[in-house]
């Protein structure tokens, strides 16, 4: 249990390493933006709630959701969309009128009986159709200088922690998802009043028992 098998993690607890992409991603967006959205974390079980859970104050096994999985391409992943929901979240709250304070992003880790879907909620700027139609295209980026980076080899943190970089970010998420039956989707939200927006980052992590063996 949460034990590696080559590259998987037997019975890994999914929401320690959503825990860990928190902590990235924060400070990737600390790093480049001066200022952070709070997260805000729930479970869902059997589609019972468990409660918010505080970020630093979680223990207990009802606040495990556990299979087998490559621990790391889910790290990635997770950590992908939150760069993304932070910046969006960031780029539209941080001179507003309300003075600067920003709506959190929330998580929502759900644990169904074939899968487990890790949902990424931000009230960013949402996306319009050319960022849909884009969002999971190879080398499609908001960074207006991301070819520089090749050349920052002397920046070194800045080059391993970028914030918008080659955009191969998303689209490497989903393709590594996708290997084991899983996937990433994109969308805006719909469940937000007149004159808000937001998207919504589904993660989809299937519970196959057969994934060592057939690794």
């Amino acid at each position: 249990r949460n034990k590696n098998n080559g590259v998987i993690v037997i019975q890994c607890n999914v929401v320690n390493v959503v825990d860990d992409a928190i902590s990235e991603a924060t400070k990737i967006c600390d790093a480049h933006l001066g200022t952070v959205p709070e997260v805000i974390t729930k479970i869902n079980k059997t589609n019972q709630q468990v409660g918010i859970l505080s970020f630093l104050q979680r223990s207990g096994v009802e606040h495990e959701v556990r299979l087998d999985l490559v621990k790391q391409w889910a790290h990635h992943s997770l950590v992908e969309v939150l760069k993304n929901g932070m910046a969006s979240t960031v780029e539209k709250h941080k001179n507003s009128d309300a003075g600067g304070i920003l709506p959190p992003i929330e998580i929502i880790v759900h644990d169904e009986k074939n899968m487990v879907k890790i949902e990424v909620l931000d009230k960013g700027v949402g996306l319009n159709d050319d960022r849909a139609q884009k969002a999971f295209l190879f080398a499609q980026s908001s960074s207006l200088k991301r070819w520089d980076r090749i050349e920052e080899q002397q920046s070194y943190a800045m080059v391993r922690a970028p914030l918008a970089s080659l955009g191969v970010g998303l689209p490497l998420s989903r393709m590594m998802l996708r290997m084991f039956g899983g996937n990433l989707e994109l969308k805006n939200r719909t469940d937000l009043g007149s004159g808000e927006a937001g998207c919504v980052a589904a993660l989809e992590l299937m519970k196959d028992p057969e994934i060592v063996s057939l690794s």
